[in-house]
Protein backbone atom coordinates (compact mmCIF):
# COMPACT_ATOMS: atom_id res chain seq x y z
CA UNK A 1 0.00 0.00 0.00
CA UNK A 2 3.21 2.16 0.25
CA UNK A 3 3.54 2.75 -3.22
CA UNK A 4 -0.23 3.60 -3.89
CA UNK A 5 -1.98 6.60 -4.52
CA UNK A 6 -2.77 8.76 -1.15
CA UNK A 7 -6.43 9.47 -2.83
CA UNK A 8 -6.88 5.54 -4.18
CA UNK A 9 -5.80 3.53 -0.63
CA UNK A 10 -9.09 4.01 0.81
CA UNK A 11 -10.91 2.56 -2.36
CA UNK A 12 -8.34 -0.26 -2.62
CA UNK A 13 -9.16 -0.92 0.72
CA UNK A 14 -12.83 -1.00 0.47
CA UNK A 15 -12.17 -3.06 -3.23
CA UNK A 16 -10.14 -5.90 -1.02
CA UNK A 17 -12.46 -5.81 1.67
CA UNK A 18 -15.06 -6.88 -0.22
CA UNK A 19 -13.81 -9.69 -1.88
CA UNK A 20 -14.39 -12.22 1.33
CA UNK A 21 -18.05 -11.81 0.92
CA UNK A 22 -18.21 -11.47 -2.97
CA UNK A 23 -16.40 -14.74 -3.04
CA UNK A 24 -18.54 -16.30 -0.99
CA UNK A 25 -21.89 -15.52 -2.57
CA UNK A 26 -23.16 -17.01 -6.00
CA UNK A 27 -23.13 -14.02 -8.06
CA UNK A 28 -21.81 -14.78 -11.79
CA UNK A 29 -19.76 -11.48 -11.87
CA UNK A 30 -18.03 -8.82 -9.68
CA UNK A 31 -20.69 -6.18 -8.40
CA UNK A 32 -19.18 -2.52 -7.59
CA UNK A 33 -22.46 -2.12 -5.33
CA UNK A 34 -21.03 -4.83 -3.03
CA UNK A 35 -18.24 -2.33 -2.30
CA UNK A 36 -20.16 0.88 -1.83
CA UNK A 37 -23.78 0.66 -2.75
CA UNK A 38 -24.60 2.56 -5.82
CA UNK A 39 -21.05 2.69 -7.04
CA UNK A 40 -19.63 1.45 -10.69
CA UNK A 41 -16.66 0.87 -11.83
CA UNK A 42 -16.31 4.04 -12.80
CA UNK A 43 -15.06 4.76 -8.93
CA UNK A 44 -13.50 1.60 -8.16
CA UNK A 45 -11.87 0.22 -11.36
CA UNK A 46 -8.55 1.84 -10.91
CA UNK A 47 -8.63 0.28 -7.31
CA UNK A 48 -9.34 -3.53 -8.58
CA UNK A 49 -7.16 -3.10 -11.33
CA UNK A 50 -4.11 -1.82 -8.69
CA UNK A 51 -4.81 -5.13 -7.36
CA UNK A 52 -4.44 -6.77 -9.66
CA UNK A 53 -1.24 -4.89 -10.94
CA UNK A 54 0.35 -6.08 -7.27
CA UNK A 55 -0.63 -9.74 -7.96
CA UNK A 56 -2.74 -9.62 -4.98
CA UNK A 57 -5.87 -10.76 -6.70
CA UNK A 58 -6.56 -12.10 -10.33
CA UNK A 59 -9.37 -11.48 -12.54
CA UNK A 60 -11.50 -14.37 -14.44
CA UNK A 61 -13.11 -13.40 -16.99
CA UNK A 62 -16.74 -15.04 -18.61
CA UNK A 63 -16.49 -15.94 -22.21
CA UNK A 64 -19.02 -15.60 -24.80
CA UNK A 65 -18.21 -18.61 -26.61
CA UNK A 66 -15.25 -21.40 -24.94
CA UNK A 67 -13.02 -21.34 -28.02
CA UNK A 68 -9.60 -20.37 -29.22
CA UNK A 69 -8.43 -17.26 -29.12
CA UNK A 70 -9.97 -16.97 -25.41
CA UNK A 71 -9.20 -13.59 -25.29
CA UNK A 72 -11.30 -12.85 -28.32
CA UNK A 73 -14.38 -14.25 -26.62
CA UNK A 74 -14.04 -12.02 -23.28
CA UNK A 75 -16.61 -10.57 -21.83
CA UNK A 76 -14.74 -7.90 -20.39
CA UNK A 77 -17.83 -6.11 -18.23
CA UNK A 78 -18.20 -9.79 -16.77
CA UNK A 79 -15.83 -11.04 -14.46
CA UNK A 80 -15.42 -12.28 -10.70
CA UNK A 81 -12.18 -11.22 -8.85
CA UNK A 82 -10.13 -14.08 -6.69
CA UNK A 83 -7.35 -13.87 -4.31
CA UNK A 84 -3.94 -15.44 -5.70
CA UNK A 85 -3.21 -16.00 -2.20
CA UNK A 86 -5.31 -18.52 -0.29
CA UNK A 87 -3.88 -17.97 2.76
CA UNK A 88 -4.84 -14.06 2.37
CA UNK A 89 -8.70 -15.06 2.00
CA UNK A 90 -8.80 -17.20 5.01
CA UNK A 91 -6.86 -14.78 7.40
CA UNK A 92 -9.66 -12.11 6.39
CA UNK A 93 -12.43 -14.18 7.66
CA UNK A 94 -13.36 -14.89 11.39
CA UNK A 95 -11.24 -16.73 13.97
CA UNK A 96 -11.19 -20.56 12.99
CA UNK A 97 -12.24 -20.36 9.66
CA UNK A 98 -9.27 -22.45 8.57
CA UNK A 99 -9.81 -24.94 10.97
CA UNK A 100 -13.81 -25.28 10.21
CA UNK A 101 -12.51 -25.76 6.17
CA UNK A 102 -10.39 -28.74 7.34
CA UNK A 103 -12.84 -29.72 9.71
CA UNK A 104 -15.32 -30.25 6.69
CA UNK A 105 -17.63 -27.74 8.31
CA UNK A 106 -18.35 -26.09 5.16
CA UNK A 107 -21.66 -24.44 5.55
CA UNK A 108 -22.62 -22.62 2.50
CA UNK A 109 -19.47 -23.43 0.58
CA UNK A 110 -19.36 -25.67 -1.59
CA UNK A 111 -17.10 -28.64 -2.65
CA UNK A 112 -14.54 -30.67 -1.36
CA UNK A 113 -10.85 -29.36 -0.58
CA UNK A 114 -8.17 -31.00 -2.27
CA UNK A 115 -4.78 -31.27 -1.16
CA UNK A 116 -2.19 -29.36 -3.62
CA UNK A 117 1.86 -30.12 -2.51
CA UNK A 118 4.59 -28.00 -5.08
CA UNK A 119 8.34 -29.79 -5.53
CA UNK A 120 10.39 -27.89 -6.77
CA UNK A 121 13.38 -30.56 -6.29
CA UNK A 122 14.50 -33.89 -7.66
CA UNK A 123 12.88 -35.26 -4.02
CA UNK A 124 9.09 -36.14 -5.25
CA UNK A 125 7.77 -38.17 -1.76
CA UNK A 126 5.06 -36.78 -0.85
CA UNK A 127 4.95 -37.49 3.09
CA UNK A 128 2.61 -34.95 3.97
CA UNK A 129 0.40 -34.98 1.32
CA UNK A 130 -0.36 -38.78 2.00
CA UNK A 131 -0.59 -38.29 5.67
CA UNK A 132 -3.52 -35.42 4.66
CA UNK A 133 -5.23 -38.21 2.59
CA UNK A 134 -4.90 -40.95 4.35
CA UNK A 135 -6.36 -39.04 7.58
CA UNK A 136 -10.12 -39.47 8.03
CA UNK A 137 -10.33 -36.53 10.17
CA UNK A 138 -10.13 -34.03 6.80
CA UNK A 139 -12.28 -35.93 4.60
CA UNK A 140 -9.83 -35.74 1.52
CA UNK A 141 -9.98 -38.50 -1.00
CA UNK A 142 -7.46 -37.07 -3.37
CA UNK A 143 -4.42 -34.26 -3.70
CA UNK A 144 -2.79 -33.14 -6.27
CA UNK A 145 1.32 -32.96 -6.71
CA UNK A 146 3.62 -30.51 -8.85
CA UNK A 147 6.56 -31.59 -9.82
CA UNK A 148 9.31 -32.03 -12.55
CA UNK A 149 8.03 -35.53 -13.23
CA UNK A 150 5.43 -36.08 -16.35
CA UNK A 151 1.57 -36.75 -15.67
CA UNK A 152 1.19 -40.01 -13.69
CA UNK A 153 -0.66 -41.25 -10.52
CA UNK A 154 0.24 -42.57 -7.19
CA UNK A 155 -2.52 -44.00 -5.35
CA UNK A 156 -4.77 -40.94 -4.32
CA UNK A 157 -2.25 -38.64 -5.54
CA UNK A 158 -2.16 -37.53 -9.10
CA UNK A 159 1.23 -36.11 -10.04
CA UNK A 160 1.35 -33.07 -12.77
CA UNK A 161 4.38 -31.40 -14.29
CA UNK A 162 4.97 -27.87 -12.84
CA UNK A 163 3.89 -26.31 -15.67
CA UNK A 164 0.60 -27.37 -15.85
CA UNK A 165 -0.12 -25.45 -12.32
CA UNK A 166 -2.33 -22.51 -14.21
CA UNK A 167 -4.70 -25.23 -15.43
CA UNK A 168 -6.23 -26.01 -11.53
Amino acid sequence: MKYADRRDKTKIVSCLNSLPGQIAKDYKKFQFSYVEKGSGSRKFGGALNWLDDASITAFCYNLSLPSFPLAGFRQDNVFKVYFRDTGLLVSMYEENTARRVMDGELGIYKGAPTAVEVKSGENNKSKSLNAVISNSRYDIVYGIRFSTRNVGEEGAVLSLPLYMAFLI
